[in-house]
């Protein structure tokens, strides 16, 4: 669990936060996840799609994949990528790797429905960024709405708003109590020591200092102290654990400007009635209209397109019941009872819906397909306040398993049980509310432990222990990590990360366990400008004043440049004169990308801003049926006739677990479930069922064919394979290190194989079951550089080599980062690169004298264009307006003409040009499989 994706809706939550962790949106990474999983298809002959016909952009550059890692997070609206090439990424800069994430997930369950309601408050909450900030310290501003508040915002913006900058101070009337309030809600509260003047935490372990001039805070999740005006409350400044310094300043005790720790500034204006008017960031500016009633009614973006808010509701007439897009249709929609509490929430067509019903130890919610889930909850009491989630009778429709959950006397988490009834167990430092160890699978087989120690006055781990594999962190008086150390306390052995920092506190330097260097340079505002890794190769960045990036270039001499929109969405990308050209709605989807070969697609959405179809210009049209939970249920890929040539349908049962998916017209596939909703068999078209075993860890233990052999799966505590038996009982035993490494694979088969691993784990030695060890040197980019072999040969691999063999005109450091020359007993192989790392020569110098040469070249389009052989023959690649291969010519004279293609990018068809031309047909069903292959019309 990020710690920080709980409260991303919440008031303040009565579990402690660990320590602070980036906002994760876990809707856009399971996105991530199930892409990952997708086979990319390079766009070349014709072919552009990966499973399920989803077109796929992409993408070489580093900034732009660390970019939509973060932006956009719904299918096409966010860029699908590879994990692309070595290079020093921009995003991999920016700070070393975030904390361990600790298996708890106290806040996960029964708290809030899909378009959220607070369950155990029943406000209806909206988070809206209205701009955002991509450079170092990020100004960033967010909207807050919440139908109900502790304490009534005071950031100006109408009612029921606050924003992320819009933090306070409110004293009780008495002087004995005060409350913190965040501008996303949050709240943090104290009592006044009666007799001392001193300030006590109600349920955490923040700490609140009161002098004459003002109030001195700090926020236990993240070690930050912020401090407050003695009078008006408001805050005044924000420290950050690092020692970065955002300072806040008012007239008339309106926020004017905030300035953060680089002297970045986001800056605002009020009207006559004293409301928030513009905010204004990097030049961008956002403007807010009200009503007559004084309410939110609209906000206008940097690109000139507005979002509204309507209040239908009299008798709550500060309360939000619909929000209208950029394109003037009304997006969403919510109702409220009698008592002011949010009881449906929806977006248009109704999807998405959440109706909830409301007890006084429980909530109960229908989701938009039906099902109804209940949740039971109890106060906290001792060292927190609040409700806490006790029991759930089904799993959350995102597959949260959480049935049961048990708290101790100081509201601490004890327990947490699965439909299954498999539990975890937590240990705490009860005066830290801190956890120093927990147990998952407690009472099984497969149970293990996770131990944490603490920084004594920082919320931060220093060891985090599994089995024989310890973690150890390290950090500055700032909390900075210094270094990181994974050891195996079985072996003695240990690799280490390092880092340092420039005097402003950014990543100055990586180091890795293998010693290699990588070296960043920051510009005055902390944007990284600069990446000098192991070997010396640099990548420079120039940005916009938002931090984003313009122009890259690589070490190669590569130059990629970018444009963006008003609301910082790319709309070009240049690479070598070849441009991406991508457009948005008015929404902010994706609308249009128009790639250089020439291939364009246009993406169609619904009402509530779902990917519903899209149409290229190489006859596809695809589209998808959603169900009310935005679930596909079916695909289909239509040509340009309208004929279906590809399809996929699937039921969902109540619980929103796939039950059936049929690909084509009969190629179904049924599957059963557990009480978790883990899939645990399924039965193919053939009626050949196939069942599965899980343990307490979730790990795939047992697989059970339809001949009813079984294959199984052993793991160590760290979920490495240690075992693997096949159908037919042969075993195959993997010895690790804590690392995870294999150093010994073990099977009937093969006999004993051996690993040995270098300081950063890469293999740096194999040794068959004949005892021939082959070793592999390597540079400091971890590439290999030689192959050493039992029998005294070997072979040596070169990269980035200068001169013309391996680099192509124009362009000498076009080699850099690419396998420039292999040689062994046979002779050499030289390979020649462009900007753009295409190889456009390969030379083969073999030992006995001859030496072979093959060209490549490219067209405008960046798609293969000539392809020279060693003889001197020239194949030469047509291509149609939407850059589909139609024909190849040899020496100039036509040899295959007229390739065809379907919307799936399938071949349909070709004539070989013989002196008798001879044609070829190729045709598939709708699950893509070939069915008729025709050669000279014979089948």
């Amino acid at each position: 669990m990020h710690a920080v994706a709980c409260t991303k809706y919440a008031t303040r939550s009565h579990f402690s936060i660990f320590y602070q962790e980036p906002f994760v949106d876990s809707k856009a990474e399971a996105c991530r996840r199930a892409m990952r999983g997708v086979t990319a298809a390079i766009e070349a002959g014709g072919s552009f799609y990966a499973a399920q016909f989803l077109p796929l952009v992409l993408i070489e550059d580093s900034h732009l994949v660390c970019y939509f890692r973060q932006q956009n997070a719904v299918y096409v609206n966010q860029f699908y990528y590879w994990d692309y090439g070595t290079r020093a990424g921009d995003c991999a800069a920016a700070s070393p790797p975030a904390e361990p994430v600790i298996p708890a997930q106290t806040c996960e369950v029964g708290k809030f429905t899909t378009r959220p309601i607070a369950l155990t408050s029943g406000a209806k909450v909206f988070r809206q960024m209205d701009l955002e900030d991509h450079g170092v310290h990020p100004l960033t501003l967010t909207r807050h709405y919440a139908s109900r508040w502790n304490h009534a915002p005071l950031a100006a913006v109408g009612n029921a708003w606050a924003h992320a900058h819009a933090h306070r101070i409110v004293p009780s009337g008495d002087g004995t109590a005060s409350t913190i309030q965040f501008g996303d809600g949050q709240v943090s509260n104290f009592a006044k020591v009666p007799g001392t003047g001193t300030w006590s935490a109600v349920g955490s372990q923040d700490e609140l200092q009161e002098t004459f001039d003002r109030y001195t805070y700090r926020k236990a999740a993240d070690d930050s102290v912020w401090t407050f005006h003695p009078v008006h409350g408001r805050v005044l400044s924000i420290r950050s654990r690092e020692g970065w310094t955002s300072t806040y300043a008012y007239t008339n005790g309106l926020l004017k400007q905030v300035t953060n720790h680089f002297g970045r500034k986001l800056t605002f204006t009020h009207d006559a009635q004293n409301r928030l008017a513009t905010a204004t960031l990097a030049g961008a500016t956002v403007s807010y209209a009200y009503d007559a009633e004084g309410r939110l009614a609209s906000v206008t973006y940097p690109d000139g397109k507005s979002i509204g808010y309507v209040h239908e509701d009299a008798r709550w007439p500060d309360a939000i019941t619909g929000v209208i897009d950029e394109s003037g249709q009304r997006w969403a929609n919510v109702a409220y009872d009698d008592q002011g509490r949010a009881v449906q929430s929806e977006l248009a067509g109704a999807v998405e819906r959440s109706t909830v019903l409301y007890a006084s130890d429980a909530t109960t919610v229908t989701d938009a397909l039906g099902f109804t889930r209940t949740y039971q909850y109890q106060p906290l009491s001792g060292a927190a306040i609040g409700l806490a989630t006790t029991a759930a009778n089904a799993p959350a429709a995102d597959g949260n398993d959480i049935a049961t959950q048990v708290f101790d006397g100081q509201s601490l988490l004890a327990s947490q049980s699965d439909f299954l009834g498999i539990t975890r167990m937590f240990t705490w430092d009860v005066t830290r509310r801190l956890p120093t160890a927990v147990t998952e699978a407690s009472g099984r087989a497969e149970a293990r432990t996770t131990q944490y120690t603490w920084h004594p006055t920082l919320r931060l781990p220093l060891t985090e222990t599994l089995g024989t594999r310890t973690t150890t962190n390290s950090y500055d008086t700032a909390g900075r990590l210094l270094s990181r150390q994974l050891s195996d306390t079985a072996t003695g052995s240990s690799r280490t990360w390092s880092w340092t920092y420039t005097a402003s506190g950014l990543v100055a330097t990586e180091t890795g366990p293998a010693g290699d260097v990588t070296t960043y340079a920051h510009d005055s505002t902390g944007n990284v400008v600069q990446a000098t890794n192991p070997l010396g190769h640099v990548t420079t960045w120039t940005r916009d004043a938002g931090g984003r990036v313009l122009v890259e270039t690589a070490p190669t001499g590569q130059v990629t440049s970018y444009t963006y929109d008003g609301r910082g969405r790319v709309l070009t990308l240049v690479r070598d004169g070849a441009t991406t050209t991508l457009a948005y709605t008015p929404s902010g989807q994706l609308a249009t990308a128009a790639f250089p070969s020439g291939h364009q697609v246009t993406y169609r959405y619904d009402a509530a801003h779902r990917l519903v179809g899209w149409q290229d210009n190489r006859g596809g049209d695809a589209t998808y049926g959603l169900d009310a939970l935005g679930n596909r249920t079916s695909e289909q890929l239509r040509d340009s006739g309208g004929a279906v040539i590809w399809q996929l349908a699937r039921t969902l049962n109540g619980g929103n677990q796939v039950v059936a998916e049929t690909l084509g017209t009969n190629q179904t596939t049924t599957y059963g479930h557990d009480a978790n909703g883990q899939v645990t068999s399924e039965i193919n078209s053939l009626s050949q069922a196939t069942r599965y075993g899980l343990d307490g860890l979730k790990r795939l233990t047992a697989i059970t064919d339809a001949a009813n052999a079984v294959a199984t799966l052993a793991y160590d505590a760290r979920d490495a394979v240690t075992t693997a038996t096949g159908f037919k009982g042969v075993a195959t035993s993997y010895a690790r290190n804590a690392f995870g490494d294999a150093s010994q694979e073990a099977s009937a088969d093969i006999g004993t194989r051996t690993t040995q691993f270098d300081a950063a784990g890469r293999p740096s030695q194999v040794t068959d079951a004949l005892g021939q060890a082959t070793t592999i040197s390597r540079d400091l980019l971890g590439r290999p550089t030689q192959l050493a072999f039992a029998d005294g040969r070997t072979t040596v691999l070169r990269h980035d080599l200068p001169g013309a063999d391996y680099n192509a005109p124009g362009a000498p450091n076009a080699s850099k980062g690419h396998l420039s020359e292999a040689q062994d007993a046979s002779g050499t192989t030289r390979w020649q690169h462009d900007l753009r790392g295409r190889v456009t020569r390969k030379v083969q110098s073999l030992a006995n004298g001859s030496t072979q040469a093959v060209g490549y070249t490219y067209n405008a389009q960046g798609l293969p264009d000539t392809l020279v052989y060693p003889g001197g023959g020239q194949l030469k690649h047509l291509y149609n307006a939407a850059g589909q291969l139609t024909g190849l010519d040899w020496n100039g004279a036509p040899l295959v003409t007229g390739i065809t293609w379907n919307a799936a990018g399938q071949p349909t068809g070709w004539t070989w040009a013989f002196g008798t031309p001879v044609q070829a047909q190729r045709s598939y069903d709708t699950a893509g499989r070939t069915t008729a292959i025709s050669l000279l019309g014979r089948r």
